[in-house]
């Protein structure tokens, strides 16, 4: 869906380059995902044997090696990344640039890789084309070609991997996990007393919430033996993205690996909270698929194979991930009261999620 309004801000346009800034600039609704970022995408009208700026050079941004034409324009939500956490994270994208899959912050005409204004932090990157895998239903070719970029982007960061410690993706669960178990004040009995979200969410039906309390009631007990499981396992951090799941991966129509996006949520912490994440979200529970992705990974790692029980953290930080997130749904929407741009997007993401935790209930996994 395409907005007509709302154009980029003067200020920033005047910061880009003269001839970006004189592209056709079309905003992009429900395209920034749900960190409440905003999008655009500009096109060049400037015919393609035209004589091109250093500045603009692919190969100076992505890694592509080619005339940029179409460019992306990030707003930033004013809190979030601050100045110091942009720049790091725009640092080591520049540092993986060389793999071409990644949207390489453009500088302004200041030198700096994003501009701070009163409402938002702003960036420009090459527009990366291609299409996302279907939720849990990639490809074998598909999986093979995600699992071996990720490998490539995290040997990318590898060289600032730390000493093994506690990684934070697991002391983030073990925190959510105590506050819904929490017996004080238990958030589940909360929501169901909470009222109801007519005035944003048209399609709430009580159904909708009996199901997501059930599920729960299912779920934390059997995450926290999960967690358990963990308790003072050590494991090397390094630069991951976080936030890597299937929408987050583009492919061209011949099956290779466009673009990886969103970089919002990086930080060190353990690559089993990329792998986890991305491989369930491309192929859900079949462990066939999970043993062809670590094997895609691996074959892509300059140092071969990993400890086995790499796969199996990242298999449970994941399962773990999944529930969390219906739970953090469910507080966002009726405890917090947010509202969010596209309320159809965000029930469908919560009951692809609800869908998937009911079927690994019903196998009695975990």
């Amino acid at each position: 869906m395409v907005e007509t309004v709302h154009q980029p801000d003067p200020q920033v346009l005047e910061w880009l380059s003269p001839l970006v800034a004189s592209a056709r600039w079309e905003p992009w609704v429900n395209h920034g995902g749900f960190s409440g970022a905003r999008l655009w995408r500009g096109r060049l009208a400037h015919a393609a044997n035209e004589s091109w700026s250093t500045d603009l050079l692919s190969a100076s941004h992505s890694g592509r090696f080619e005339p940029a034409s179409e460019f992306c324009l990030r707003a930033w939500p004013a809190r979030h990344p601050d100045d110091q956490r942009l720049a790091w994270i725009h640092e080591r994208l520049g540092k993986a640039r060389h793999l071409g899959v990644l949207a390489v912050p453009i500088p302004g005409r200041d030198g700096r890789t994003f501009l701070v204004t009163k409402e938002a932090r702003w960036e420009l990157a090459e527009w990366l084309p291609g299409t996302p895998a279907p939720l849990g239903q990639a490809t074998s070719e598909q999986v093979q070609a995600a699992l071996a970029a990720v490998a490539c982007l995290h040997e990318a960061w590898s060289d600032e991997r730390t000493e093994a410690r506690v990684p934070p993706a697991w002391l983030d669960r073990r925190h959510l996990l105590d506050q819904w178990l929490d017996p004080t004040e238990p958030p589940l009995r909360r929501i169901h007393e909470a009222q109801p979200r007519a005035d944003w969410l048209a399609t709430e039906t009580t159904s909708l919430r009996v199901r997501i309390g059930e599920l729960l009631q299912w779920f934390l007990p059997v995450a926290e033996r999960v967690v358990d499981r963990w308790e003072g396992s050590l494991w090397p951090l390094q630069p991951v993205l976080r936030d890597l799941w299937s929408d987050h991966v583009l492919f061209s129509k011949d099956v290779r690996v466009t673009g990886i996006l969103d970089y919002g949520a990086m930080r060190f912490d353990t690559v089993a909270t990329d792998l986890g994440r991305l491989v369930g979200s491309l192929v859900g529970d079949c462990d066939q698929s999970w043993n062809l992705a670590a094997e895609s990974y691996e074959r892509s790692l300059k140092t071969g194979r990993l400890d086995a029980s790499l796969w199996r953290f990242a298999r449970d930080l994941e399962f773990v991930g999944l529930g969390l997130g219906i739970a953090n749904w469910a507080r966002w929407i009726w405890l917090d009261r947010r509202d969010f741009p596209d309320s159809d997007a965000v029930i469908a993401r919560l009951l692809g999620q609800m869908d998937r935790l009911a079927a690994i209930k019903a196998t009695g996994a975990r």
